[in-house]
Parts: C-alpha cells; sequence; structure tokens
C-alpha cells in the first residue's frame, strides 16, 4: 500500500472470510483512488484472513481510538442496532443495495468510515493483479490438499460449490434461496458444451455428505472432504486453481471464480443472487454466464 496513512479513514471488517476479502478489496481500490492507506476496524477481533499474504501491509485499529478521530460516517448497510453502542453522534448515508456500484464512494474524503460489503468488482477491477497477490496464501498446503492440487492441475477441472448451512434454514432460505442440485447439473453441461472437453468436476461444500448423496454427474466427479470449515482458506485455494467455476449464490464461490487466473475459464453463476433483491446485476461480472438456479 502507499506510504500515505491517514487514520481518518477507516473501514469496517465484519462477517465471514468472503465479506472480509470484499471489505479488503474496496479499501485497496480508495487507496488507488484517494492515494490514502485506509485502517480496518477489527473491533470485533474477528479477523477471519490472516491466512493471506496481505497481512503485511493491513493496519488495524480499534473502537476506543476510533472515537477520538472521527467526526463523520458514511453507512453503507443499515446497522443502527450495531452502532448504538457506540456514544457519539454520526451523520449517516444508506447504500442503495450491498452488491451494486456505487461510485461516488470512493470519492468521499477523510473522515470517513466505510461499513458496508461492497460486494461488486466494479470497485477493484482495475487492481485485479495486486488482488491475487493479495490473496495469496501465507500458509503452505498440507499434503492431502497438494494431491487434490496436482489432479486440479492435470485435469480439465471445475470447482462446483454447493453452499448449504444456514441456507436450509427457511428463514434464510426464503431471503437467499439455495441453488437447486438441477441448476448445478445444468451449469456443467453448459461448460462441456462451451470447452468441448471432457470435464472433472471438484465438488466443495459446507455439507459434502448430503453432495455426495443427492448430486451425481455424468463425468469424473471428486468431492473434496479434506478440509475443516475452519480451513477454509484451503478450499478456496483449490477452486481458484481449476480451470471452470460453478459457483452458489455465495461470495465464498465467488471468490473462488474471481481469483481463477485461466484465461479461457468459463464461470457460472445463479441468475438469482438473493430472492428479495429486484436488481442484483452489479456481483456478477459480465463475463460470467447466469442460469436459472432456483
Amino acid at each position: 500500500m502507499s506510504d500515505k496513512n491517514n487514520q481518518n479513514v477507516i473501514v469496517n471488517f465484519s462477517g465471514r472470510m468472503a465479506n472480509q476479502m470484499f471489505q479488503w478489496a474496496f479499501g485497496r481500490a480508495y487507496e488507488k483512488k484517494q492515494g490514502i492507506k485506509p485502517q480496518f476496524d477489527n473491533s470485533q477481533e474477528t479477523i477471519k484472513i490472516d491466512c493471506f499474504k496481505l497481512m503485511k501491509d493491513i493496519e488495524l485499529v480499534k473502537k476506543p481510538l476510533i472515537k477520538k478521530i472521527f467526526r463523520k460516517i458514511i453507512f453503507i448497510r443499515s446497522l443502527r442496532n450495531k452502532l448504538s453502542k457506540v456514544d457519539f453522534k454520526l451523520p449517516e448515508r444508506e447504500e442503495k443495495c450491498f452488491c451494486q456500484y456505487e461510485p461516488e464512494l470512493l470519492e468521499q474524503l477523510p473522515p470517513v468510515y466505510f461499513k458496508g460489503y461492497f460486494q461488486t468488482e466494479k470497485y477493484f477491477t482495475n487492481i485485479r493483479e495486486q488482488l491475487l497477490k493479495d490473496f495469496e496464501l501465507n500458509l503452505p498446503l498440507n499434503n492431502a490438499n497438494k494431491e487434490v492440487l496436482e489432479k486440479i492441475k492435470s485435469t480439465e477441472a471445475v470447482a462446483v460449490h454447493f453452499r448449504r448451512g444456514d441456507y436450509t434454514k427457511k428463514r434464510v432460505a426464503d431471503k437467499y434461496g439455495s441453488c437447486s442440485v438441477e441448476y448445478y447439473k445444468n451449469a456443467v453441461e453448459l461448460i462441456a458444451e462451451k470447452t468441448g472437453k471432457n470435464l472433472t468436476v471438484f465438488v466443495f461444500s459446507d455439507d459434502i455428505n448430503w453432495v455426495k448423496q443427492n448430486a451425481k454427474f455424468d463425468c469424473e466427479t471428486v468431492y473434496v472432504d479434506i478440509n475443516s470449515g475452519k480451513q477454509g482458506y484451503f478450499d478456496l485455494e483449490l477452486m481458484k486453481n481449476c480451470k471452470h467455476n460453478v459457483i452458489a449464490n455465495s461470495s465464498f464461490s465467488w471468490w473462488g471464480a474471481w481469483l481463477n487466473q485461466n484465461p479461457e475459464k468459463v464461470i457460472v453463476a445463479p441468475k438469482t443472487w438473493m430472492k428479495v433483491l429486484d436488481n442484483d446485476y452489479d456481483i456478477i461480472p459480465e463475463s460470467w454466464l447466469r442460469i436459472e438456479n432456483l
């Protein structure tokens, strides 16, 4: 990052690893635009991206310091219940949507506190090469993952990610929707048609046993079951090394696809990212293919 460091620009860290990757990428984009290096609010002490090489460049702060230096805040998401704990008055501004591009955010001058998810590459397409370096792992693969990676590199590998977990709960499913098995089968068939090659599917999931029982593909299939939930960064590393990707409506598999450096990659994404959104088009890059998923 640049040498210019201004404590009056802070980006909040929240959510899981993939959410924080978007927040980091937004901070990088802001620095590129304004020449000011943001700090990152880790008051909740839930940093999830310490597995990446970006850690050598990051500067973390916590609420006690922030209270002293801030007079202005931009709300990128409506989270007043959490912010009520902060005992100082701050002007508010809400984003249109967490996954829609708002270029004016990068024009904000300090003091400013950014809070949101920034889930669109439109903020950071121009710094892709930097982000590819930032999101390299800072720890080696173990032997089990090395074996899978070797197979990935020796085949026409397609990373297929099923997100289950909280998406199977009615309250969450009604909001997001869970991608159907038919969606995944159609996506793999589409990639086979586009490439004209014999594919090998590598399946990743937070519920791999369910997928083994319920999702079968008409090609060689490897169910990657060697990593725990806390080792998601290993799954991400394997996913990004596949030649093609089929993603869920999940920021985790989004990053697995976005970090894929194959110039001939075919990425298939869900047509519906969230049931409750009328417009979510900024979250999916234009070069990716979108098909019915519910």
